[in-house]
């Protein structure tokens, strides 16, 4: 896993330097030419509830909250309807602010596109270098990080009600050189990601509802399980109201991205207890530098024990700042962190 030390203290960095050096939150951070690029995908026109018709609808709004509730249309009978099966062979964390915006969803209706926690990992590669997108490069190429989606149309140009499961296929070697990202990468593309392969399906989501608009399709909203490995360890994430967006290419997707929001439970549960383990992690390391341990020290250590708690992390200012929930996706008055990763698929069969 990519997610090095180096690289954890380099996000802190970029945090100190972000939240708590800049005057007008207005102005974007600089960008740094050599920072780490992800994994290109289509900057094109994405699918949205506009050009798609989408089969959602806004049926009420919570009080002192501008998200609306999305509902979606009944599912449609898939019986005797063609299936078209589908492996992520590219997973694409935002590396910055333009692919932040490319991966996320309106919730609000407000016109900005919401993926908070999208923005800040973006903001992070510019600013501190950060390369959470090995870790994850990695993952799916050694067979440990495998999404699927099974879809159910006639016609992947153009249809409506067509629908979607989303499945978390089990694990399986994809490739015999894990420790070498390049030949581990050429394996997993003959082996797993060949457009034939087949996979073992773990969970299945829910189906989901949607149309497809010359090769673009949008489905949602549904509940979408991830397991990222960021920060150092694999974040069991479970995404509310997400939309799963893309373009039949051929035999492939294109142009992917799934959205959705994290409640306040599972970011207090789950993320932020990773980037305590973490950031502790560092401290204790003896090949850490002195003066990063300094300055990690410096922003978090509050009490002044030589380590960090998860009281320490939740209550930091810059933490705040950065990872705050920023939009109430399934309108029940509290709000969630928004996050939009980018993807591509190839043909499988799920098992």
């Amino acid at each position: 896993m990519r997610c090095t030390k180096k690289v954890l203290a380099s996000a802190l960095t970029a945090l100190a330097l972000t939240f708590g050096a800049c005057g007008d939150s207005n102005t974007p951070p600089a960008t740094d030419s050599g920072a780490d690029q992800a994994i290109p995908l289509d900057s094109g026109p994405q699918p949205d509830a506009t050009n798609l018709d989408v089969a959602v609808s806004d049926t009420s709004t919570k009080p002192d909250s501008k998200a609306p509730v999305y509902d979606a249309t009944p599912l449609a009978d898939i019986s005797g309807t063609k299936k078209h099966e589908f492996v992520a062979d590219q997973i694409v964390l935002p590396s910055n602010g333009t692919q932040a915006q490319l991966f996320g969803h309106d919730y609000d209706n407000d016109g900005n596109v919401d993926n908070a926690l999208g923005s800040i990992l973006g903001t992070l590669g510019l600013m501190g270098g950060m390369n959470v997108q090995g870790g994850v490069d990695e993952s799916v190429n050694k067979g440990d990080l495998l999404l699927l989606f099974r879809f159910f149309a006639n016609n992947v140009n153009n249809q409506n009600a067509a629908v979607v499961n989303y499945v978390v296929g089990q694990s399986q070697a994809c490739c015999t050189a894990p420790s070498n990202p390049t030949l581990c990468a050429s394996q997993a593309k003959a082996t797993c990601f060949n457009g034939t392969a087949s996979f073992t399906s773990t969970v299945t989501g829910a189906p989901m509802s949607g149309n497809i608009v010359s090769g673009k399709f949008l489905f949602g909203p549904g509940t979408v399980k991830l397991n990222l490995p960021v920060v150092g360890s694999a974040l069991s994430l479970t995404l509310k109201q997400a939309f799963i967006k893309g373009t039949f290419t051929g035999a492939t997707i294109t142009s992917g991205s799934i959205t959705g929001g994290i409640d306040q439970t599972e970011l207090d549960g789950v993320i932020l207890p990773a980037v305590a383990t973490a950031v502790n992690g560092m401290i204790l390391d003896p090949t850490t530098p002195a003066s990063t341990k300094g300055t990690i020290l410096a922003l978090f250590d509050t009490n002044k024990d030589g380590k960090i708690d998860i009281g320490e992390i939740k209550n930091n200012v810059l933490v705040k700042s950065a990872i705050a929930p920023d939009v109430d996706v399934d309108g029940d008055g509290k709000l969630d962190l928004s996050l939009g990763i980018g993807y591509t698929a190839v043909g499988a069969t799920i098992k």
